[in-house]
């Protein structure tokens, strides 16, 4: 059995990759398989880390709303690396959503909001 200590080491170096993605994207505009396979490999290793952890503490279905608030982050920044790569939005707009981003599921993890 894993210990939940090593589910949230893999799920923060998810984390660490997928900002270094971004901060990447931001200054390639995207356009680079570095960049793809680090937040590819970052959106995997924090899957893995988070639902790890979630197991280890016996959170299963149905997840309370904290749980659902990072799935929702997650999806969103899977696909917020198109936005640097078509240049949809400066690159500075996005660096700021995906830092809003992080900061609602860093929210969502310490305070873990509309515990039932």
């Amino acid at each position: 059995m894993v210990p939940y200590e090593i589910y949230k080491l893999l799920h923060f170096a998810g984390i660490f990759s997928i900002f270094v993605a971004f901060g990447m994207a931001s200054i390639i505009q995207g356009r680079s398989k570095a960049v793809s396979s680090l937040h590819g490999t970052g959106l995997l290793l924090s899957l893995v880390g988070g639902f790890g952890m979630l197991a280890r503490l016996e959170i299963s279905w149905p997840f309370p709303a904290w749980v659902l608030i990072k799935v929702v982050v997650w999806v969103i920044l899977g696909g917020a690396v198109v936005l640097f790569k078509r240049q949809v939005l400066p690159a500075r707009w996005g660096l700021a959503l995906v830092l809003l981003l992080g900061i609602v599921s860093a929210y969502a993890a310490i305070y873990k909001p509309f515990l039932e």
